[in-house]
Order: C-alpha cells, then structure tokens, then sequence
C-alpha cells in the first residue's frame, strides 16, 4: 500500500469550496501512479520491453467531498494482476481516518509505440505486492450504451494542455469534459468511466448526452466516425 498525505487545495475545489469531482480524480491518479514506482520488478521489466500500462475502466464513489484546507490521506493498493490486467483500489481519507472516497480502476498492459494490448508473464504478475480487496459496491467494468440517439453537442479539438505523459488525452479530462454536459441540478455521487481509444493531440471529440433512469446521465466521447473515445456514466444514489 502507498500512501500520500496532502491537503485540499485551492486548484481542487469549486464554487462551493469542497473538492471537486475532477479534484478528487486528480488525487487518486497520482497516488496510483505512485505507489505504481515502488514494483521495481514491474516497472524495470516494463521499461525493458517498451510496455505501459492504460486504464481501461474506473469507477469513484463520493461519499463525501472534503473542504479547502482539510487535511486528507490517500492509499492505493492493488488486488489482483494477472498477465492481461491490472487491478487496483484508491480511497480517500479525511484526517479521522474516514472514507470519503471510494474507487477501483482497472488497467491494460499495451506496448508503448503501437499501444496493443500485451500479456505479461505470469512471472513477472506473481511478483506484484496485492493487498485486500476493498469492500465497496463494484459495479460492472462495461457501461451499456442506448439505443437511441444522443443529444449532440459541438464538437471539441484535443489541445495540448488535455495531454499527459504518454500523449494520450489525461484520463481525468474525459471526465471533466464529460460534467460539463450535465444539468447544474445533478449532482453525482458515482461516476464510471470506460475507456474504448485513447484520444490524441488534435482528435475531435463528438458529446452526446443520454438521460438515464432517477436523473442519471451518461455522455460519450466520439470521434467523427462514430468511434467511442470513452463513456462516462454520473449516477446519483
């Protein structure tokens, strides 16, 4: 398990001066990331065979979203690794040791240059240090689109300032992108992502909205030919 100690921040919060969705995210990615660097094994053989690691799917649950100031912890720890995937989960604790945000991410092994997927030895999967699952409600890693038409919205370019160190399109900007589609009303306390391609340096990005049951909302990212970039579903619960 890796921990991080920090506090929330001014660049973290919104209006309301609790952390954001997107603020929350930015915490949990980099403690992930993180305790990714203290697997030596994982990451030399990595390094040696030109691999890395993409997110395939992630799901956050708000319990609580903490105010400017407080003090938090957060810890990352992963479950369960196989050849194919990684698996993986992130919580943050306000100062009391309380839960206020739950997570669970699932990643995929891809070859840096062509990003396929590829298998690792189970070897080298059986070294990783695993930790306890957490007890939190997993829901399942495919998000069912609808059959009906979304509601369009103009289309966006991917700008440099979207791109993180793999120059894919910051996994956390699908997100906040995506909030930006949904009422000022909704308020959600899950989101799930399903990441389909990565998006790059100049990719146009098609929204489009779905209303969903007890005023949850799903938004896809396109690209002009249909291909989804990513899903993300806000649940209310």
């Amino acid at each position: 398990m890796f921990e991080v100690y920090s506090r929330v921040g001014h660049s973290c919060v919104g209006q309301n001066g609790c952390l954001t969705i997107g603020g929350a995210i930015n915490f949990l990615q980099d403690c992930s990331m993180f305790q990714l660097e203290t697997e030596p094994v994982f990451t030399d053989y990595f390094r040696k065979n030109n691999l890395s690691m993409v997110l395939a799917f992630r799901q956050v649950d708000y319990l609580r979203f903490p105010k400017f100031g407080e003090k938090i912890r957060v810890c990352s720890w992963v479950y369960d690794c196989n050849p194919a995937y990684g698996y993986r989960n992130t919580v943050l604790y306000d100062e009391y040791g309380k839960a206020c945000i739950l997570s669970y991410c699932i990643g995929v092994f891809v070859n840096a240059d062509s990003g396929r997927v590829t298998h690792i030895p189970r070897d080298i999967a059986a070294q990783i240090q695993l930790e306890p699952r957490l007890d939190m409600d997993y829901q399942p890693r495919k998000i069912v689109l609808p059959e009906i038409e979304g509601e369009k919205f103009p289309v966006l370019t991917v700008k440099r300032y979207d791109l993180d160190r793999l120059n894919h399109m910051n996994n956390l900007r699908y997100v906040t992108i995506a909030q930006e589609y949904l009422p000022l009303s909704c308020q959600p306390s899950r989101v799930r992502v399903e990441y389909k391609i990565p998006a790059k340096y100049g990719d146009i990005l098609v929204p489009k909205r779905f209303s969903l049951e007890k005023g949850n909302y799903l938004v896809t990212l396109e690209n002009e030919t249909g291909k989804l970039f990513a899903a993300v579903e806000f649940t209310v619960l």
